[in-house]
């Protein structure tokens, strides 16, 4: 969480330096009649700036934090579960099929009880999920698993603390991240 708290006070201080550096080459201008002119011109350039910075970020990821895994797998810290709890309860089963609604206020729940929680893309190919379905129903560990409509990646998987996400079907990826989740200790 103070990771967290430390990217938005980053984030912050960088909009607040590139304000004042607008508002400092608005005073600055000389030769403009009109100070509104200025304004709006520096305003015009900040805006192509943000964009340009925006898409420089979103490239290169969300920082040091982010472990490789797999080709197209990258893991990294997750918000944790609110200290009141999070209201739902365990879910009716462990895997739920693409054409299943997931119960997605007992999916939160048990990430706060210490579950992994994978949601897939509703495309998966048959045999990714026939695969997945195996591997989740085969196990013991405190997982469960559903398909979910609107998500970019093949498979997403959360934590209390850590989350995964690959853009292929990686079930290699999944394991270490579960394992590493159970083996990992907790005070």
């Amino acid at each position: 969480m103070l990771f967290n708290v430390g990217v938005e006070i980053g984030q912050l201080t960088a909009i607040a330096i590139i304000v004042g550096l607008g508002a400092l080459l608005v005073h600055q201008v000389r030769g403009v009649r009109e100070r509104g002119a200025a304004q709006r011109a520096v305003s015009g350039l900040l805006i192509p700036v943000g964009l340009v910075a925006a898409v420089v970020l979103g490239i290169s990821g969300t920082g040091a934090d982010e472990e490789a895994y797999a080709a197209g797998c990258t893991e990294g810290s997750a918000a944790p579960p609110s200290a009141e709890g999070v209201p739902g309860s365990h879910p009716a089963k462990r895997f739920y099929g693409p054409g299943e609604a997931i119960p997605g206020a007992d999916f939160a729940h048990v990430i706060s009880d210490g579950y992994v929680v994978i949601t897939y893309r509703k495309g998966l190919p048959a045999r990714d999920v026939a695969s997945l379905r195996r591997w989740i129903v085969s196990e013991r560990a405190a997982v469960v698993a559903g398909a979910f409509h609107d998500q970019a990646e093949a498979v997403h998987a959360v934590t209390a603390r850590r989350e995964l996400r690959c853009r292929p079907f990686d079930l290699e990826s999944l394991t270490t991240f579960r394992d590493d989740w159970f083996d990992e200790p907790r005070g």
